[in-house]
């Protein structure tokens, strides 16, 4: 392995979709391509759906300074392939978003206050969606070097009632 391979990914990833947005129970289907310069050894190729929340708190133990958290929703990742020598592939997969992949289902109430806490509800759900970084990531772990990644933006909007 030479000095540039440690510093530049020695190939490129693509990451094809069939959709780029969602919904839970859907499956998020797609190839993997990867292209390498030369033969690579790796651990293994894996595709990845993850989901975070961000958001900026005060730290009480740092002078009340802002912090950056992050929550994870939903992170779940599919090995594609062993520990073996590369020289690039396509990759099908597929991973379903769960049902309940933004909690359990609140139960409904009936009249004119479930209607207005059916609407705070819709509104709220929207926000919270909203902040919701979702990607489908791919990545070839290669030891002693840099790994070969791709990283694709997806939505996944609240279940269909």
């Amino acid at each position: 392995m030479g000095f540039l391979d440690k510093i530049l990914p020695p190939g490129k990833m693509q990451i094809n979709l069939n959709a780029v947005e969602y919904h839970p129970g859907n499956a998020v289907k797609g190839i993997l391509v990867l292209t390498t310069k030369h033969p690579i050894n790796a651990r293994g190729i894996e595709v990845r759906v993850h989901g975070f929340k961000e958001y900026k708190r005060r730290d009480s133990f740092h002078k009340g300074k802002m912090k950056t958290v992050t929550e994870d929703i939903f992170d779940f990742s599919k090995k594609l392939d062993t520990e073996k020598e590369y020289t690039g592939a396509e990759y099908p997969f597929e991973i379903t978003i769960p049902q309940n992949v933004y909690g359990p289902k609140r139960q409904k109430l009936e009249g004119t206050l479930g209607a207005a806490v059916e609407a705070v509800g819709s509104v709220m759900g929207a926000l919270q969606t909203s902040n919701i970084n979702w990607y489908v990531e791919g990545k070839l772990d290669i030891p002693g070097g840099r790994d070969i990644s791709k990283r694709v933006k997806i939505k996944i909007g609240r279940a269909h009632v």
